[in-house]
């Protein structure tokens, strides 16, 4: 009975492998579904200690959420876990074993029995610091994977900032632009206004009417660019694209760095 209760406990501790289909329409409902507004990236800000916002988002509040949103999020994750499994392999000693060795006797015919058996138990001693050299390569292992992961989100970090950077240079040329074409349209409208008094050329009235026509062109062009690099802040943040009009991004004030007599190495520390 004993050995029957040791043979269960040592199947029930071997690990076992369960595959687990992948479903391409569940990943992209998954992904389809991603917002700002999900519960569970409000849970997220709140377990950093960050407040999330309720409407406009700023550069930084869009990194916090990318590192939620991304799908390489889980592989940053399971490569920790990977790492740190290795560390617990690392620390284990060998275990004892059990040699058995077993005999049938030919030459012996008055004997009680011919068969002999034989048991000798093993155990194996690690010496000239292999165990500790074994920890310390995990060690350094699960550093290594920790600070790949970090540069990894610094990285991606630093691609949402850009791509926020874009769009708001974007919104800008949105306003210059439109600035422009307004006031074209308001000379057009005097301009008119002297034509028909006379007192105006119609090859002058031509040309302005010409630059209005550009400015509206010029508008057009930079709502389309905004458009584009609303997308791309959308996608580097992880959301659908579908999603990238209802992404709702603070007007940032990005500080100046203090022109050429600024201290570089100040900047560097503050950027740091």
């Amino acid at each position: 009975m004993r050995r029957l209760l040791a043979g269960v406990a040592l199947l029930a501790g071997c690990a076992t492998y369960t595959p687990v289909p992948v479903s391409r329409v569940a990943q992209l409902e998954t992904y389809d579904a991603r917002a700002l507004d999900d519960p569970a990236l409000r849970a997220w800000f709140d377990s950093l200690g960050v407040a999330a916002p309720s409407a406009a988002w700023n550069p930084r509040q869009l990194a916090i959420a990318a590192l939620w949103l991304r799908a390489d999020r889980g592989v940053r994750e399971a490569r920790i876990r990977e790492a740190d499994a290795a560390l617990v392999s690392a620390g284990a000693r060998p275990q004892p074993g059990l040699s058995t060795d077993i005999e049938y006797a030919f030459t012996d015919p008055q004997a009680d029995s011919r068969w002999g058996l034989a048991l000798a138990a093993l155990f194996t001693v690690e010496l000239g610091g292999k165990h500790g050299a074994r920890l310390g390569r995990a060690r350094a292992g699960a550093l290594a994977a920790r600070a790949r992961v970090r540069e990894e989100e610094w990285q991606q970090t630093g691609d949402v900032y850009r791509a926020a950077l874009d769009f708001e240079e974007a919104r800008r040329t949105i306003a210059r632009a439109t600035g422009e074409r307004r006031l074209l349209d308001s000379m057009v409208e005097l301009a008119r206004a002297r034509f028909d008094a006379g007192s105006l050329t119609r090859l002058d009235l031509s040309r302005l009417q010409g630059d209005q026509r550009a400015a509206l062109v010029e508008e057009q062009r930079a709502a389309e660019g905004a458009r584009v690099a609303r997308r791309a802040l959308a996608g580097v943040v992880g959301l659908p694209a579908r999603r990238d009009s209802v992404l709702e991004v603070a007007p940032t004030q990005w500080p100046p760095c203090g022109g050429d007599n600024a201290d570089r190495a100040a900047l560097q520390r503050s950027a740091l």
